[in-house]
């Protein structure tokens, strides 16, 4: 019993964790915000609202919403400081910078003027991405200017040593880099614990074949029987028993399933609900 009751309130403690973690993940990703520019000025939109192309404004100690270039940083040369903890587990920071020709341009430029980005397809690779963009000099002339991994963060980094960084979201959702690489974790069963499962079912499984069968029988016996019952559950008529065949047919059946308790070890039926 001391053994059955430790496993159950394991079985309830990984339940709550799983819970727990899920509403995390879930409050993080719907309801977390970011500022955005929108209608020629900064509005603050849910994560899930960002649409590829927009403008974000990711300020210090805030974790990026997406993939995004970065287009534009308070620092004189461009460069920023990203913590990849919660992507990789390392919390020295990496350096991150901007285009030479975005930085120069300045905040309110690169507000106001259009340019064209051109960036590969959204693949799985962390510490990969190729891309250039397109802008007009003084001279109404077309540069093409290449980009690189330098000028990219990923989502889930957090801006550290910078007061605000602005960038182009690139990828989000589904196609950002980080949720590419998300794998289901694989079960960690042996193959013993497995065939246990299997033989655990099925012995359930018969149980409840079994305890139908008998309560099935038992409610037939019952019902054609019934008036030679009258002593044996002291009642002076038939009409004081209840005439439904339904009922005693669910009444029987859990008499049996009970009868037949310990017919799987509440123990070994715990091995089948057990997170792994």
């Amino acid at each position: 019993m001391w053994l059955s009751q430790l496993s159950l309130n394991t079985f309830y403690e990984k339940i709550i964790f799983s819970v727990r973690k899920i509403f995390q993940i879930y409050f993080l990703v719907i309801y977390q915000q970011v500022w955005t520019y929108r209608n020629d000025m900064w509005i603050r939109v849910y994560w899930q609202s960002l649409l590829v192309g927009e403008v974000v404004k990711v300020e210090k100690n805030q974790l990026f919403p997406a993939d995004i270039l970065c287009m534009y940083t308070t620092d004189s040369k461009g460069l920023c400081y990203v913590e990849t903890k919660n992507l990789d587990g390392e919390t020295n920071l990496k350096r991150k910078i901007s285009n030479k020709s975005l930085q120069q341009q300045g905040e309110a430029a690169i507000l106001h003027q259009k340019f064209t980005f051109n960036i590969e397809k959204p693949n799985p690779y962390l510490y990969k991405f190729q891309g250039n963009m397109e802008l007009t000099d003084g001279y109404d002339q077309q540069q093409k200017i290449s980009l690189d991994y330098n000028n990219f963060i990923l989502r889930g980094c957090s801006l550290k040593n910078t007061d605000y960084v602005i960038g182009l979201v690139c990828y989000t959702g589904r196609d950002s880099k980080i949720m590419m690489n998300t794998v289901n974790a694989r079960s960690k069963r042996s193959h013993i614990e497995r065939k246990m499962n299997i033989f655990i079912s099925m012995i359930f499984l018969l149980q409840i074949v079994v305890c139908f069968s008998f309560a099935l029988g038992a409610a037939f016996w019952f019902d054609q029987n019934r008036s030679s019952l009258i002593f044996m559950l002291g009642v002076s008529s038939t009409s004081q028993i209840d005439n439904s065949f339904g009922y005693l047919l669910v009444v029987q059946w859990g008499a049996w399933i009970l009868i037949f308790t310990n017919f799987v070890p509440i123990s070994n039926l715990l091995q089948i609900l057990k997170f792994h």
